[in-house]
């Protein structure tokens, strides 16, 4: 990689964990392409706004998702990074689920990283380098409970199996990709819960305490940096030590 400001899309960066990767990103000198629905709100403080370009992108989408990597090579040149962090959660039991749902569900949490994992590896593969993390979360090692349910566990399982065969099929051009599992983290997807989740949640937790996006963010960090071209394939989990395993 050149010795210029490393590129970097996040998606799912208006708010919450995204927002705390574009601002942890920029401190540490990237410039960040946030893809969303939607811009950040006016009272997000964007430290680096001149370092920062919005792109609306529904990930789900095959030619938004094309547009995004299109607009961002035309304006940068390049892609470095890539944090597929756009998700949503669902609740309830298995037999109380739709298939509308279930299709919903995958089709943002598993179609949308691999639409844009398809669409930046020809670049990355060029460049022969490239960084990719995929937001998954302990609910895939666990089958959902107070962080989601069945469903939304098992498309962030998917995710898991998806950053692994990656990691298998380009780690010899250059590319690393690994999957990033948070905890229960205070984001506007946990403002749900109610108090009895949040306190199991929290006493389930050695640190006795929810996570913070910040914590998600210097995670990030450490698995995009040019020095840890060996980590590959991994899952880290970032939950205060609650999966011990």
């Amino acid at each position: 990689m050149s010795q210029q400001r490393p590129i970097a899309i996040v998606t799912g960066g208006s708010q919450g964990i995204g927002l705390a990767i574009v601002e942890t990103l920029l401190a540490a000198h990237y410039v960040v392409v946030i893809a969303d629905l939607q811009p950040p709100a006016e009272h997000a403080k964007i430290t680096q706004p001149t370092s920062v370009m919005y792109q609306q992108c529904d990930v789900s989408d095959e030619k938004s998702v094309e547009e995004l990597v299109i607009k961002t090579v035309a304006q940068y040149g390049r892609i470095d990074v890539v944090i597929n962090n756009a998700g949503i959660v669902c609740q309830g039991e298995l037999t109380s689920l739709s298939q509308k749902t279930w299709q919903r569900v995958f089709k943002i949490n598993v179609e949308g990283p691999f639409l844009l994992c398809r669409a930046v590896l020809p670049i990355m593969q060029q460049q022969q380098h490239g960084r990719i993390v995929n937001i998954a979360s302990v609910a895939a090692q666990t089958g959902g409970g107070f962080l989601g349910n069945t469903c939304y566990a098992s498309s962030k399982g998917a995710v898991i199996s998806l950053s692994k065969g990656i990691a298998r099929e380009y780690g010899s051009q250059g590319i690393t990709c690994n999957t990033l599992c948070p905890g229960y983290v205070e984001t506007p997807l946990t403002e749900a819960m109610s108090e009895a989740q949040v306190e199991y949640a929290v006493n389930a937790i050695p640190a006795k305490r929810p996570g913070k996006p910040s914590d998600i963010a210097e995670a990030i960090l450490l698995l995009v940096s040019e020095k840890n071209s060996y980590i590959n394939g991994v899952t880290l989990n970032v939950d205060g030590g609650l999966i011990r395993y």
